[in-house]
């Protein structure tokens, strides 16, 4: 009640990359903000059917052509299509991999859903998949090309090895302040799924959980896996979580409120803050300390565009323009794609100086970053992600214990009660004790470079750590 009518619109699907790439070229050299429009060329503003319902869906009449905009209508639907009111345990959840006859790929699908159908060996079944989507199609078809204007999707690729993270990422994307938000989680599994995340999604709309079981040494690309969450957002806009990073919660607010306000197609951090667990260091990395690490522009341009942990973007050009299907480095082609399409102008690179988002270096990494500089524990204590109570916990656990910071001796209570209705929230902040600790110039500040030797920033950021373990052992 009170809130703006949403709009749905079409995202164009196309068989040729080509073509398409030349029509969403054109389409954002002029943006604008009429919530059903189309990526060709010559854009006709839709016309617009009063009707009684707060939510509206724009549907393209007649075949799509990317070079081509055909008359639009808007049709009025229930609110509980679009929403996400359904809950999910309604759809069909049960793994692809668990289907006796998977169905054959459909006419109706497009090369994008197609591709996804193939690559996956049948696992992965778009029409399936797609009753998922908290926004349904009545119209036929798997309904990829319709999105909500002005919802974010976070989306995740994820295994079964790494479950242990996802009740820090669903605190990430619920500390999220944008209203209209939904996590989307692809996770792939060998024996048992994500008892966390299958207990949200059945208490929470919001979420979309779709567990594949693979079998042993089988399991898809992280490209492959992104191109799903692709498929199953419903969002105007896409902004990647990896599981195992902290997100404040005004990331998305300060990220996708500045692509609306520059009518810019995508946003990656090209400086950023890194937290070593177990170490207790946090340092900032930025591009303009790597000069003695990288030859020329190109490895460069690797690098600065090259770790997807930040990206975020609109949902419509990854369609056309997917993540390649690759289990290592699938970052850098997709965004620096988007940046030959698009140009410059429509990518930005972003340095976060107020530490909305910590990336957290531990022993599965297989991507490096350098710190350009240590962080101190008063710089610590004023990041934005210092809000977040998994990265209050991190800096109780480690930080006081193995950086050379040194809080205040606090002299301990005679006795200690613990009330019954006692909740996380009455945890202590970190923050005061940050702000008054003072550095032990006794204490050796340094990496092992045994532990942690040099090397140069690699164009990867998620972290596959049957490859970790694989590096580790050479």
């Amino acid at each position: 009640a009170g809130m703006p009518p949403k709009a749905v619109k079409p995202a164009v699907a196309t068989s040729s990359e080509e073509t398409a790439g030349a029509a969403m070229e054109s389409a954002v050299t002029k943006p604008d903000t009429v919530a059903a429009r189309s990526l060709s060329p010559s854009r006709p503003k839709s016309l617009q059917v009063p009707v009684k319902s707060p939510v509206h869906l724009s549907r393209t009449l007649g075949p799509a052509s990317p070079l081509h905009s055909p008359t639009r209508t808007s049709l009025a639907l229930p609110t509980s299509m679009t929403n996400g009111s359904l809950p999910i345990s309604k759809f069909d959840s049960s793994p692809a991999s668990n289907r006796s006859t998977p169905l054959a790929p459909q006419e109706s699908w497009t090369t994008f859903e197609k591709r996804l159908y193939e690559m996956s060996g049948g696992l992965y079944n778009p029409a399936v998949v797609a009753k998922k989507r908290r926004i349904q199609n009545a119209f036929g078809g798997t309904g990829v090309q319709f999105e909500v204007s002005g919802r974010v999707s976070i989306v995740a690729p994820s295994m079964s090895s790494r479950q242990h993270y996802h009740e820090n990422l669903w605190r990430c994307f619920d500390a999220q302040t944008w209203p209209d938000k939904e996590l989307v989680v692809v996770e792939t599994y060998e024996e048992k799924p994500s008892s966390y995340l299958q207990a949200k999604a059945k208490s929470d709309s919001r979420i979309v959980h779709v567990p594949i079981k693979v079998k042993p040494g089988k399991d898809f690309t992280v490209g492959l896996k992104r191109n799903m969450t692709l498929h199953i957002a419903s969002g105007e806009f896409v902004v990647n979580f990896d599981d195992d990073d902290l997100y404040a919660p005004g990331y998305v607010q300060a990220i996708v409120g500045n692509m609306q306000k520059r009518g810019l197609v995508g946003i990656t951090l090209s400086a950023w803050y890194n937290y070593y667990t177990g170490k207790g260091v946090c340092t900032f990395s930025d591009p303009e300390g790597w000069d003695e690490w990288v030859d020329d522009a190109e490895e460069l341009d690797n690098i600065l565009y090259g770790y997807g942990f930040s990206y975020s973007h609109r949902r419509q050009p990854s369609l056309m323009y997917p993540y390649p299907n690759v289990g290592f480095a699938e970052d850098a082609p997709f965004f620096l794609k988007l940046r030959s399409v698009y140009g410059d102008s429509k990518i930005l690179l972003w340095k976060d100086v107020e530490g909305l988002c910590v990336h957290i270096m531990h022993r599965a990494n297989t991507a490096q970053v350098l710190g350009s500089k240590n962080v101190s524990a008063a710089d610590i204590a004023a990041l934005a992600v210092t809000d977040l109570k998994p990265f209050q916990r991190m800096i109780d656990n480690d930080f006081f214990r193995f950086s050379p910071w040194r809080p205040p001796v606090r002299v301990p209570a005679l006795s200690v009660e613990v009330s019954a209705d006692w909740s996380e929230a009455q945890e202590p902040d970190v923050k005061p004790r940050l702000r008054a600790s003072t550095l032990d110039d006794g204490t050796d500040f340094e990496f092992d470079s045994l532990v942690n030797p040099p090397t140069r920033p690699r164009a990867n950021t998620f972290r596959n750590e049957i490859e970790a373990e694989l590096q580790v052992q050479l």
